[in-house]
């Protein structure tokens, strides 16, 4: 970890949006621990930062999804009202938030890049393209439109290929070398996109980065051991110059301002080859659980880049018991979790800030319903409302 100069002791006005991940009760707490004063909007009702002493107040606002102009107005005059001076948003509803930014400017700042920057990166073709643009390596990836195209696209490939939506989140959907009868089942169209792409074979990690116009103040990469629905449960620090060098050359080739994530594969004799981006914040932020002073990439764009104070492994303990455990296949895979369940900091649970943990059951009863009402997975249950898919109206 490096930094320049003495910490900074400003206390900002901060409104942060998307209060049901992990992730996010995180930076609420890192952003109270670093001395800010920290507002949350969500339109869950139960969210799991939602009993969190980082909060000063939580706001239930309107779903963007299903009604964006009341989500916009909503937030527009929380900011103004508590005289709002940073806008973070953390999970997908800043897609939504970016497209309204107007409304914003003359108050305060939205930390995100414009829209159609994070359009083009939350696509698994123009992401792909953007690559290339920066002289980076990428998978081969095709955008398909038609089941003939799909079909004959897959057919084409038979060294291997993933197929998945256009714009998706959490591998919910994702299919590997898949038979043509699994292709028969696709809903696709023109306004429901696929896209085919090369499959690599090798070792998966990710990172997570802040980002002031092309220059990062902040990085973290972890190997990705234990997932639930697509989504990583444990996070193992990795030191990877690889990887960190890939995204310093796309940040500064793109100009990027904001909080940026990638998925990566490492193959042998390429190296690192990004497969997605998230242009917002993920689960890295947990590998700066305990540096506060992590807050300062949000603010300061000259910065030295900040890294992981520690080696210690994070998880989510009641994932790990109802995901990670099952994934268990031999004695050795018994052992090897339970070495990295008996060293992991659990994420929710703080004797400092108990009530996450202790009101976790209904941010899972409130999840667990609507899985139930919308007739989805618990995971993509969790983005029903705040998903933006690429439309444009």
């Amino acid at each position: 970890m490096s930094s320049d100069g003495p910490e900074s002791d400003r206390s900002r006005r901060l409104l942060v949006t998307g209060g049901r991940a992990p992730g996010t009760l995180e930076m609420i707490r890192l952003l109270h621990r670093a001395g800010h004063t920290v507002f949350l909007a969500e339109s869950f009702r139960f969210p799991i930062s939602r009993g969190s002493r980082g909060c000063r107040k939580v706001f239930r606002v309107p779903p963007p999804r299903q009604a964006l102009e009341a989500f916009l107005e909503s937030v527009r005059e929380l900011a103004v009202a508590e005289s709002i001076e940073v806008i973070l948003p953390t999970c997908e509803e800043i897609f939504h938030l970016a497209r309204g930014r107007e409304r914003f400017e003359l108050g305060c700042d939205l930390f995100a890049a414009p829209w159609q920057v994070l359009r083009d990166l939350h696509s698994k073709k123009n992401f792909i393209d953007r690559v290339r643009e920066a002289g980076l390596d990428a998978p081969e990836t095709v955008r398909v439109t038609e089941r003939e195209e799909l079909v004959e696209a897959v057919r084409q490939r038979s060294g291997g290929c993933v197929v998945k939506p256009e714009f998706s989140r959490f591998a919910t959907r994702v299919l590997m070398n898949p038979l043509p009868e699994a292709l028969g089942e696709i809903e696709i169209g023109s306004h429901r996109p696929w896209v085919v792409q090369e499959r690599l074979e090798g070792k998966a990690h990710a990172t997570w980065s802040v980002a002031h116009h092309g220059r990062v103040t902040a990085h973290g990469a972890y190997d990705i051991d234990f997932v639930a629905g697509g989504a990583a449960i444990h996070f193992s620090p990795l030191e990877h110059s690889g990887s960190r060098s890939w995204v310093e050359t796309f940040v500064a080739a793109t100009g990027f301002t904001g909080q940026i994530a990638f998925d990566f594969i490492d193959v042998p004799g390429r190296g690192p080859v990004a497969i997605e981006c998230n242009p917002r914040l993920t689960s890295g932020i947990h590998l700066f659980g305990d540096d506060p002073g992590v807050c300062r990439a949000f603010f300061e764009p000259e910065l030295s880049v900040r890294t992981p104070p520690t080696s210690r492994p994070s998880m989510l303990t009641i994932p790990m018991f109802l995901y990670g455990l099952p994934s268990v296949r031999s004695l050795g895979d018994l052992r090897r979790w339970s070495s990295i369940f008996l060293r992991g900091r659990d994420i929710v649970f703080r004797g400092s800030d108990p009530m996450p943990a202790l009101l976790q059951g209904l941010s899972l009863a409130e999840l667990a319903c609507l899985a139930v009402r919308t007739r989805r997975g618990l995971v993509a249950a969790s983005t029903w409302d705040i998903e933006y898919d690429g439309d444009e109206d």
